[in-house]
């Protein structure tokens, strides 16, 4: 549904949001959900090796969890004060019957030197292009 590329500096990144229409978790109805995906490119780093995800990966994707949604349960809590990037009650669109569900998946090209800034400039204007346009179908749908 949206997409950014980031290249900048020796690190190159591709993220991209798919949203899907359907009813909340039962546990949160007046909220949506947000699924992050970051892969690796084979070709993207000396660390990568066949069979499983380097530890970039999953630091990444961790830390990129942390700070669109804030921190998981019994994780530390943010020190900078701030709230999340994405409050997931701004994908109701309508409490207990629709929400959006959101996937964030990123790729990482080029991973040279710090990756994790790119990757989060590339997952936010991603997310940002898609809330623009989750905003004007729920306009001209009428539903809010």
């Amino acid at each position: 549904m949206s997409m950014a590329f980031i290249a900048h500096a020796g690190r190159v990144q591709i993220a991209g949001v798919r949203a899907a229409l359907g009813r909340p978790p039962e546990a949160s109805p007046g909220c949506g959900s947000l699924s992050i995906n970051v892969e690796l490119a084979p070709f993207s780093s000396a660390d990568w090796r066949p069979g499983r995800a380097p530890e970039l990966v999953s630091t990444v994707s961790e830390r990129l969890h942390r700070v669109l949604l804030g921190s998981p349960a019994g994780g530390p809590a943010s020190t900078s004060g701030r709230g999340p990037v994405l409050a997931l009650q701004q994908l109701c669109v309508s409490e207990g019957k629709a929400a959006w569900a959101l996937t964030l998946d990123v790729y990482i090209l080029v991973a040279d030197g710090a990756v994790f800034d790119a990757v989060l400039l590339s997952a936010v204007a991603a997310l940002i292009g898609t809330q623009v346009l989750l905003d004007f179908l729920v306009i001209h749908s009428g539903s809010k």
